[in-house]
């Protein structure tokens, strides 16, 4: 076949992550850039924050509810009426889901609009509002629709975070904790040596880790920003995890402890049974309200799970194991041998 030409394209954008000191400030930084506004607002977090009859404003219900075709439906919808055009902007108020949600709106709508995050989870505030990803659920899957769309801006706001429950908060820790383990060993020294109630009630404790999460997700979003390589090591913990949130129904931050836990069991299999790692990740998870043990694992259900897992290659899947503390490494793993594992985990009770 001949070749008549070639071209490559590089897409660039900036965001920027922002701490606010009020909520005026957020609202003054996006009118000074925009014209045409939407607010999606996760209802639970209306409450606390005031717009006025100049904005355009929907509450909907976080969670995974809002991410499907009904609900991209409705703003598609909601943004014609409006008629919006691509120098308008959407802004997602809430956890995680909701941003998911709106960034690919954002990123379909006329060929792509720009969109902001307000975080109102620490979940969300150090991990999911970076790096682009957007997507709804489909046919049962999670994010099986989804873009790449990168932010505006994400703005931090103390104290939208400071109304959360502790439950909440530990949601976030789980992946604070897999910063530490993936990347930086003093911060997982500086969490291994405390527990979730003494970060929170440390001001300074804690926006040094948030600090250190940000700068550390979105470097990697930076250096690799459509996860062929480097970023990959972010799912640390979350092929196991997600199976275990979608077939137990446990909260997330959860569900990726009890991943990571696994991959770390993997790890010295893998690269030496003296790293114990695996111990010391049994013993931080408890320090930050995350659990160690599943009532009932089962090996074939988590496996299923897995096989439609976006990470698979064929019959191989990209797994993330840790060389050392802050240190991780990819491994391409046949499906046949990690089924092996899988029933090596529920024979030996693992996490159980």
């Amino acid at each position: 076949m001949k070749t008549i030409q070639e071209y490559t394209v590089i897409k660039k954008s900036e965001t920027l992550i922002l701490e606010a000191s009020s909520w005026e400030e957020i609202i003054v930084s996006v009118r000074k850039n925009y014209v045409k506004v939407l607010w999606v607002i996760d209802k639970k977090v209306r409450p606390l924050i005031s717009l006025d009859s100049l904005d355009k404003i929907i509450e909907i219900d976080g969670g995974e509810q809002c991410k499907t075709l009904c609900g991209f439906e409705q703003l598609v919808r909601l943004l014609a009426d409006m008629e919006l055009d691509r120098t308008g902007h959407i802004v997602a108020v809430g956890g995680g889901s909701i941003s998911d949600l709106v960034g690919y709106v954002a990123s379909v709508y006329l060929r792509g609009i720009s969109f902001s995050i307000v975080p109102s989870t620490f979940l969300s505030l150090i991990d999911a509002s970076m790096g682009g990803k957007n997507g709804i659920n489909y046919a049962t899957k999670k994010n099986q629709l989804g873009t790449l769309h990168q932010p505006s801006s994400i703005y931090y706001l103390p104290g939208l975070i400071a109304h959360l429950p502790i439950d909440e908060m530990a949601d976030g820790f789980a992946e604070s904790i897999k910063y530490g383990l993936i990347l930086d060993q003093r911060l997982f020294e500086k969490l291994e040596a405390r527990s979730l109630e003494k970060i929170i009630g440390n001001k300074e404790d804690l926006n040094d880790i948030i600090n250190s999460c940000i700068i550390h997700k979105s470097n990697i979003v930076k250096e690799d920003p459509f996860e062929y390589d480097r970023r990959l090591i972010l799912n640390y913990g979350h092929t196991i995890g997600h199976a275990v949130e979608s077939i137990y129904g446990l909260s997330h931050g959860k569900s990726v402890g009890l991943g990571m836990y696994f991959a770390a069991k993997l790890s010295e299999i893998f690269y030496g049974l003296d790293l114990n790692l695996a111990e010391k990740i049994r013993q931080i998870l408890p320090a930050y309200n995350l659990p160690i043990r599943l009532e009932v694992f089962s090996a074939q259900a988590i496996f299923q799970k897995i096989v439609s897992d976006k990470k698979r290659e064929n019959e191989d899947i990209h797994f993330v194991m840790l060389e050392k503390i802050g240190r991780a490494r990819i491994e391409k793993i046949s499906l046949t041998c990690l089924k092996e594992y899988l029933n090596t985990a529920e024979r030996e009770k693992w996490m159980c």
